[in-house]
């Protein structure tokens, strides 16, 4: 009987969180494989500017633009910089335009100001990193 009811909250669970309940499966069946981990924010890596590699002359003033997409769209990004010291600074990413709740996606933007240094950076909105 316990059985029973532990399988029926099982399954209700996979029925009601299909995408969170067949990724986290596929992890813990799959650990060789490489799924990354269920996240309601999306960063879309192919919006990121500037790409990576990109060059630009010392002082310079540097984009850098985002677009996140997902069930959750978060209201604010981060962008988390490390310098050549290999210290990180953190600063809030601005949006690039009014929200609205019928939003499939949003765009943030943060600009550093005279970039004096090679840095590497990445960007954190929600739940995605």
């Amino acid at each position: 009987m316990l059985t029973g009811i532990a399988g029926l909250v099982i399954v209700l669970y996979a029925i009601v969180f299909a995408p969170r309940f067949g990724n986290g499966l596929g992890r813990v069946l799959l650990p060789w494989s490489d799924t990354q981990p269920y996240t309601a924010t999306v960063i879309d890596e192919d919006s990121i500017r500037p790409e990576n590699g990109k060059r630009f002359p010392e002082g310079a003033a540097i984009p850098i633009t985002v677009t996140v997409r997902g069930e959750q769209l978060p209201t604010e990004a981060t962008l988390m910089r490390q310098v050549a010291n290999g210290t990180w600074r953190k600063a809030t990413m601005d949006p690039a335009q009014e929200f609205s709740d019928s939003d499939q996606s949003r765009n943030f933007q943060f600009q550093v100001a005279q970039a004096d240094e090679p840095f590497a950076f990445y960007i954190t909105a929600g739940d995605d990193r």
